[in-house]
């Protein structure tokens, strides 16, 4: 399956350079139905369809899915735009020390992933509040599912 997105990325990658628009939009297109295929996207699907399932109780459910996907693809953007705003000058900017710190950092967290330290919660997200059922809760959750997708969607992005 990675072989094939790779593949993907490849000829969107050509169509690019050709400036070869149809074949551009059909690249992009298939890279991110094989991405959202991949195990790292499967593993939100549960928590997707449990929210969609949940509004469909609350509501207009085909509105809510759209201000999610919404959501999403506003996180998406946004993150590709700070990575193309900050990612050559952070690049440059962080040499020697830096990446020693950001390694370190990477190994702590690392460490507490695998159960070897316990780094406790702060009290701000042990009691975050109720999202109400609206349309900008709708928005706020598909940002957050963005966020937390990106790792999985990135390959296909750039």
């Amino acid at each position: 399956m990675e072989a094939l997105a790779n593949s993907l990325i490849n000829l969107l990658q050509q169509s690019l350079q050709q400036q070869s628009l149809p074949w551009v939009l059909l690249a992009a297109f298939a890279a991110g139905v094989i991405g959202a295929l991949l195990p790292c996207s499967v593993s939100f699907l549960p928590l997707t369809v449990a929210y969609m399932g949940g509004s469909a109780q609350q509501g207009n459910p085909l509105g809510r899915a759209l201000l999610f996907v919404l959501g999403l693809c506003l996180s998406l953007a946004v993150l590709g735009l700070l990575a193309a705003l900050v990612g050559v000058s952070l690049g440059t900017a962080i040499s020697g020390w830096g990446t020693l710190v950001l390694g370190l950092l990477a190994l702590v967290m690392g460490a507490h992933m695998l159960g070897w330290l316990h780094i406790p919660m702060p009290p701000l997200f042990k009691q975050m509040p109720d999202v109400p059922a609206s349309g900008m809760g709708a928005v706020l959750l598909g940002f957050v599912f963005g966020l937390s997708a990106s790792p999985c969607a990135t390959p296909a992005l750039t």
